[in-house]
């Protein structure tokens, strides 16, 4: 059995990336993909590919798009035998890309995720218990977020901010997050700050053990052990699509942790993931197979 578990929800990306500037109230030339993503989704994705053994807690609708879904994780050999199919369309992420093939508009249908709930978490807490390393996505309800970072304090606790409208879903539970992963705008929110001068040392004060602060291609900050370490990557050139560089980056310091890397080595891995993930017009790819961290 592996010793990471991923809980939180999977989707079907659509991408539409235009060959010409955008219409608007008109059809437009593009080129369509199609992939499975989801915050969880890509981190379970990401990890499998890294070559690490994972296992992943979702829920899947009874539909075509359920199935291509449950597809792509069975392939990476991830772990699926305590998800659940539902009588429910499988959820959806459909988004346009703008002229540099970052977001002009998304649309997201998740309301799938509403059947991980507590009961159902709580007939499998004898199989969560035994993992030590616990990815919990903040897209959950906030009722399931609070019982599992209650529940097992006993294991390293990850997560992602994942927006502004989300983040706020754990402010009163930080002393029990190990490591979260949050963009500038996410860290301004959740510490109710409007400049960032005083940002890293409002979250330290909140008991925050270890927490990640990224700002696209600027200045990286990674507190750990009382230690505050920063990066700047480089300029990644040939970007196909920014979408799931965010869950690339904390794919890679999850890995880096379990590798027991240095906080260096494992920020060095996560930008190496990120530029993958974005040199990629999906947003998780086999291109982290190629990553070399031995």
């Amino acid at each position: 059995m592996s010793n990471i578990l991923v809980i939180g929800a999977q989707n079907i990306d659509i991408f539409a990336y235009n060959d010409e500037k955008i219409v608007l109230h008109d059809s437009n030339l593009a080129n369509i993909e199609l992939g499975v993503g989801g915050v969880s989704g890509n981190i379970v994705s990401n990890l499998a590919n890294l070559g690490l053994s994972v296992s992943f807690i979702t829920v899947f609708g009874n539909d075509l798009f359920g199935d291509i879904a449950q597809s792509h994780f069975k392939q990476l050999q991830i772990d699926l035998s305590h998800t659940k199919t539902v009588h429910h369309k499988n959820s959806v992420y459909l988004a346009t890309m703008d002229d540099e093939n970052d977001l002009f508009v998304g649309f997201n249908d998740m309301k799938i995720t509403r059947f991980i709930t507590v009961p159902f978490l709580k007939k499998e807490h004898d199989y969560i218990k035994q993992f030590s390393t616990l990815v919990i996505d903040n897209n959950l309800e906030q009722t399931v977020i609070n019982y599992l970072l209650t529940t097992y304090k006993d294991s390293i606790i990850v997560m992602d901010g994942v927006s502004t409208k989300k983040i706020y879903k754990i402010k009163d539970n930080l002393s029990q997050i190990n490591l979260l992963k949050m963009n500038k705008e996410e860290a301004l929110t959740l510490t109710d700050k409007k400049a960032f001068d005083t940002v890293i040392d409002t979250l330290v004060q909140n008991d925050l053990e270890s927490f990640v602060i990224t700002n696209k291609n600027q200045q990286i900050y990674y507190h750990k052990d009382g230690n505050l370490y920063t990066k700047t990557p480089k300029k990644v050139s040939n970007i196909k699509s920014t979408s799931g560089a965010g869950d690339a980056f904390l794919s890679g310091i999850i890995a880096g942790l379990l590798k027991n890397y240095s906080p260096e080595k494992q920020l060095n891995l996560a930008i190496e993931c990120a530029t993958k993930t974005m040199q990629s017009t999906t947003s998780n790819t086999t291109n982290l197979k190629e990553v070399s961290y031995e």
